[in-house]
């Protein structure tokens, strides 16, 4: 990989969230709230200035091991959030969107994610609505 496109994976646990540089650089998830300390360690670490360097925070989904950083983070490095908009209803309510597991693993994921239930941000909108396919090719 060339320095022009980068990932920088950040371990939060039992998620990540990545750096990923395309000419300007993008956070991409920002694991629950509380993670944002870690994050901009990690921000740091990589010699990138968020207020200068990073374009945009990208939400996968509306879990709140995704999610949860992104309010502060967009607040503290004015940067802002994208997500699809079939999930900002979940950041919206400060809710997850909900789980339907099929399997052991599932439940158990179930189980963390209510643990972490009470560290979901409440109610904060996206900056940048997805409504399909979006590509972030440099």
């Amino acid at each position: 990989m060339n320095r022009a496109q980068e990932v920088v994976p950040i371990d939060l646990g039992f998620v990540r969230a990545f750096l990923v540089r395309c000419g300007r650089w993008l956070l991409v998830d920002s694991g629950v709230r509380g993670s944002e300390e870690r994050i901009a360690r990690a921000v740091t670490r990589a010699g990138i200035t968020p207020e200068r360097d990073l374009a945009l925070i990208v939400l996968t989904h509306g879990h709140t091991d995704h999610m949860g950083g992104a309010p502060t983070l967009r607040d503290q490095w004015r940067v802002p959030i994208a997500m699809h908009r079939l999930d900002a209803d979940a950041a919206q309510r400060g809710l997850d969107s909900p789980l339907r597991p099929t399997g052991v693993a599932g439940r158990l994921i179930v189980l963390a994610s209510r643990a972490a239930a009470g560290r979901t941000p409440s109610g904060f909108g996206p900056d940048l609505l997805i409504d399909d396919e979006t590509s972030l090719r440099c």
